[in-house]
C-alpha cells in the first residue's frame, strides 16, 4: 500500500521519483482507498472489533 504526497511537501533530502501514470486518477485512487478501508474496518468488526 502506498500514497501520494505532493512534490512540495516533501522534505528536501528526500529523493523526488517519477513513477509512470497507472491509468487512474487521483479521485479514483482515494475512492478505492476508501473502499478499501472500510472494508478492513468491516472485517475487524465482523471479528469482535470495533468500526
Amino acid at each position: 500500500m502506498a500514497w501520494h504526497v505532493p512534490r512540495e511537501e516533501l522534505p528536501e533530502w528526500l529523493d523526488r521519483m517519477d513513477v509512470p501514470f497507472d491509468g487512474h486518477s487521483n479521485e479514483e485512487k482515494h475512492e478505492r482507498m476508501q473502499d478499501f478501508a472500510v472494508y478492513l474496518a468491516d472485517q475487524a468488526a465482523a471479528k469482535g472489533g470495533t468500526r
